[in-house]
């Protein structure tokens, strides 16, 4: 796991640790304000979890890794050159 992949995830921890106070904040005392928090919470963590391909969501790292190929310019380069743009990976290049 890369680095930028253990930072989204260490994010999605972080912010689903509030979860468990808020649901007892609820069950202490029911309010609109507390609901709505919890709601919002729950919101952030499932768009951080979808937006950063996590837990497989959305195709996972290897669908992002050919989001990049096919998205980039040497992607691009690489595939007018008819070479194969999954050597963008960690094979030699040229």
């Amino acid at each position: 796991m890369g680095r930028l992949a253990l930072g989204r995830v260490l994010t999605v921890i972080a912010t689903s640790l509030l979860v468990p106070f808020e649901v007892y904040e609820l069950i202490e005392g029911a309010s609109l304000h507390k609901a709505t928090a919890l709601v919002v919470n729950l919101a952030a963590v499932g768009y951080l979890i979808y937006k950063g391909r996590l837990f497989g969501t959305r195709g996972g790292h290897e669908a992002y890794l050919d989001e990049v190929r096919r998205t980039t310019l040497l992607g691009e380069l690489m595939v007018t050159l008819g070479r194969s743009p999954t050597l963008l990976s960690s094979e030699r290049i040229v």
